[in-house]
This record gives C-alpha cells, sequence and structure tokens, in this order.
C-alpha cells in the first residue's frame, strides 16, 4: 500500500502543469483501490497527500523567487483538489474536508489561503451542499469573514484579486457559483458504475475519517485499522468515556459504517432504547437543528435493512417520530418519504433479508399514508437492467413490488387499493412492470394470502389495464 501510493501521490501532485482530469483519474484510482484492497491504502494516500500540501503551501509562502512560487501554489491547489476529489467519490468524511478549510483559515496571511479555500468550493461545493447543508453554511461563512478581515489588513498585495475570491465566495453561497468543472470528471463516475469489479460497491462503505484536523495535527498510528473512528469535536463520545452499554453500541455504530458523529449518536439512541417511547424521547433530545431529523431517519431505515430478520420496531418508531408534537412531526413526515425514496434506488442491490425487510416497512409506511405506492417509480430498473436482472421478474425488483402488492392485497381495504392503482397510470412503463407482477407472481399466490384477497386483485388489475384476466382461475 506504502509503495503504490508512493508512486501514484507524485504523478497527481508534484507536477504544477497537472490539469483537473489527470488529478480526477489518480483520486478515481485511489477510491477504488481503498473500497478493494483495504483502507490502509486509502489511509497512506490522505497522509501524503497532506504532507504535500503543508511542505508546498509553506514554500509558497516563504520562496523568495516568483518561479519557485508559482510552482508550489500549482502543487497546492493540486493536493487541496485530489483532497476535495475523494470527498467528491464518498472516500474521505464531509467533517475532514471542514476542517481542512478550518486548517487553511486559522491564520489567513496570503491570498493564496483563499484561493486554496476557492478551490475546494470550486469543485466540491455543489456535493457540499447537498450532502452537508449545515456545515456547508458554516464554512462558508468562515471563509468570507476570513477573507474581509484579510481585506481589512495592511499585508493586502491586490485588492483587487481579494475583491474577486470575496465575489466568487458570495455567489457560492447565494447558489449562483458554478460548479460545471466537475463535469469534466464524468468519466470517472461512468467507469466506477459501468466496471464489473467496482458498480456493485458503495464507496461510502468504506469511508475514511481521520481523527485529527487535517493540516493542524498528526495521524496517530494505525488510526486506518478504525475507519470512522471517534472524532476529536466537542461533544463526541469516544470508546471508553462512556457506560459499558454505550462503548459497545459506539463500537457497533463503526462497524455498521456510521460516518458522522450525529449518525453515531442517533444510533446509540435508537438501539439502547427500551422501548418505542424511549427511542422517540431519545432522538427528540438529540435534534438541535432540521438536518438531524434526515439523518435520525437514515439510521433508522440503515437499521431495519440491516437487522438479521425483519424487526417491526423500526416501522412503529418512523410513525411515532411522524406524531411527535410541533414542527418536528412535518419534518419527519418529510424525511421518511426522503429517506424511502433512497432506498428504493438502491433495492437491486439489497440482500434477500434486507429486501424482505425494506418490503414489510414500505407497507407499514403505505397503511399509515406516509408514502403512496406511486413512488415504486424511483425504483432503479435501469440499473437492475445494467446488472442483468430486467430480463426476470423474479429480481430484486420484482420480488420488491410482488411484497408490496401483496401486503395492499392482505391489508388495505378495497377502496385504497383502487386508489393507488389507479395513480400508477400516470406512469405508463411502471402500470405494465406492475400489472405483470400482479398477473404473473401475485395472481398465482393469491391461495396463500390470507382474507378475502381476490375482489382487490381483480380491482387492481383492472385499475392497471388487464379487466379481462379472470382471477377465479
Amino acid at each position: 500500500a506504502v509503495a503504490f501510493a508512493e508512486e501514484l501521490l507524485p504523478a497527481a501532485l508534484e507536477n504544477p502543469q497537472n490539469v483537473l482530469v489527470l488529478v480526477g483519474c489518480c483520486a478515481g484510482l485511489t477510491v477504488a483501490v481503498n473500497a478493494l484492497v483495504g483502507p490502509q491504502f486509502g489511509a497512506v494516500c490522505i497522509v501524503k497527500a497532506e504532507e504535500h500540501l503543508k511542505r508546498d503551501l509553506h514554500e509558497a509562502l516563504t520562496q523568495a523567487a516568483s518561479y519557485e512560487r508559482d510552482n508550489h501554489k500549482s502543487k497546492a491547489r493540486n493536493s487541496v483538489t485530489y483532497l476535495s476529489l475523494l470527498f467528491a467519490y464518498e472516500m474521505l468524511s464531509g467533517a475532514s474536508v471542514f476542517s481542512l478549510i478550518r486548517s487553511i483559515c486559522s491564520s489567513v496571511t496570503h491570498e493564496l489561503h483563499l484561493e486554496l479555500c476557492l478551490t475546494v468550493m470550486r469543485y466540491i461545493g455543489g456535493l457540499f451542499r447537498s450532502r452537508n447543508p449545515e456545515d456547508f453554511k458554516d464554512m462558508i461563512d468562515l471563509m468570507i469573514v476570513k477573507a474581509q478581515k484579510f481585506k481589512e489588513s495592511a499585508v493586502v498585495e491586490s485588492v483587487s484579486r481579494l475583491d474577486f475570491l470575496i465575489r466568487e465566495l458570495l455567489e457560492i453561497k447565494k447558489s449562483k457559483g458554478s460548479f460545471k468543472a466537475m463535469d469534466r470528471l464524468n468519466p470517472i463516475r461512468a467507469w466506477f458504475t459501468s466496471s464489473h469489479l467496482l458498480k456493485r460497491l458503495k464507496f461510502v462503505d468504506f469511508q475514511l475519517e481521520p481523527p485529527w484536523d487535517l493540516l493542524a495535527g498528526s495521524p496517530p498510528d494505525g488510526w486506518w485499522k478504525k475507519p470512522m473512528g471517534a472524532a476529536r469535536r466537542t461533544g463526541t463520545m469516544a470508546v471508553g468515556t462512556g457506560s459499558a452499554e454505550q462503548n459497545e453500541l459506539l463500537v457497533l455504530a463503526q462497524a455498521q459504517r456510521m460516518t458522522t458523529d450525529q449518525r453515531r449518536g442517533m444510533f446509540i439512541a435508537i438501539m439502547g432504547a427500551e422501548d418505542v417511547r424511549h427511542a422517540v424521547a431519545r432522538v427528540s433530545e438529540l435534534i438541535k437543528k432540521p438536518k438531524q431529523v434526515e439523518e435520525a431517519v437514515t439510521v433508522l431505515l440503515h437499521c431495519c435493512i440491516t437487522e438479521k430478520a425483519y424487526n417491526p420496531f423500526y416501522a412503529a418508531l418512523a410513525v411515532a417520530l411522524t406524531n411527535v408534537p410541533g414542527v418536528l412531526a412535518k419534518r419527519f413526515a418529510h424525511a421518511v418519504k426522503a429517506g424511502v425514496t433512497n432506498q428504493l434506488r438502491e433495492v437491486h442491490t439489497f440482500s434477500p433479508t434486507s429486501l424482505a425487510s425494506f418490503v414489510m416497512f414500505f407497507g407499514k409506511m403505505m397503511d399509515k399514508g406516509l408514502i403512496v405506492l406511486a413512488a415504486i417509480r424511483f425504483l432503479a430498473i435501469s440499473e437492475a437492467l445494467d446488472a442483468g436482472q430486467a430480463s426476470d421478474i423474479m429480481s430484486n425488483v420484482g420480488l420488491f413490488l410482488r411484497g408490496v402488492l401483496e401486503h395492499m392485497l392482505q391489508k388495505m381495504d378495497l377502496v385504497i387499493v383502487e386508489g393507488a392503482c389507479t395513480e400508477l397510470r400516470k406512469y405508463e412503463d411502471l402500470r405494465e412492470m406492475v400489472l405483470l407482477v400482479a398477473r404473473t407472481q401475485v395472481a398465482p399466490r393469491i391461495h396463500r394470502l390470507k382474507g378475502d384477497v381476490k375482489p382487490k386483485l381483480a380491482a387492481m388489475l383492472e385499475c392497471l389495464g388487464r379487466s379481462d384476466f379472470d382471477v377465479s382461475d
């Protein structure tokens, strides 16, 4: 791992003439090898990139010759771009990017500090805004404040250049900035999704979170052995600092790839609860910002889907959270809808156990009116096609649809079944697929279902456009 990293990093970072695509290719290769070989390689690359950035930043600020200064400035931009792209490809956590920005902004003595921050924002500002909106706001505000204070100092060489940098940061904050530079790296993302070796991997499952502030600390020995090691920020519980039960849950959270402090806290709150009411109280106590509502639901769904068998506790908790007093109820309802939608896009990758659990959870959410049947339009059917599933109706997508339809027939009233199926007429391709599943997979198994389901199946088929099918057969 060390030898390969020592060959790869100089190619990516040490040539001041390197273009974005070359640095992006090296970052993409780093992420792929990290997922395939193990975290030691990714950890070595992060540490080496940090060392390069420290050295080049120092040289750019101290070299007397302008040519040497410019070379080291370009190399420092390469290192910042490389680390930013590791975040874009989900190998490096958002907290680590924020720590990098904080370290660069800790002592703004040159325009280069602001240029490096702007480089990060130009490449991953859009992604960071979508993945970590609260951190994004704090980060961009920090940059603007530091830039304005620097402008007021007496050491500014070019006011016009500094005005340009501040204007760029303000445009990004107001969502007017352009992030089209990342479009040049679309072929790399296409490689991730088309490679037989990589397309089934989720790089976020191999994400690394350095337990020190980049540029401001030193990596502890063997830190990569715990990729999701406890962070050093205030309020984060580390292994060994809480009760024995909390420590066990924290270790389990790390094993489950809980990538942020918030997710680890939510995991402990949910898994350490005695019952649904206790879990609601513990989760509600942790909610300080709207973003944390989404994190709570993300953790809840993860726990539900990764259990060895379906546990109704998670669906009951999801429903209970949407009934808490105040504005949180509406936020939780929206978060449940968004979380289920995200999981629908991953159904084609689920194991049989996870698929069965998600079918039951989805059904319970439909029973409570939190999700509608038409949400299945978010199923990643094209990805299933790429994976060779679509030709087989018994694929994950087909099994999921069969499970949902059977749940409807057994648990829902006739009028609700008719309304849900009628709504599918808006989506012709989806209607045809659901009709195919109902006719070829649900109807032959009707004798296994509980209750008087034949009238409901007949109504379902009629609403889907097949009134001539005799369910009595």
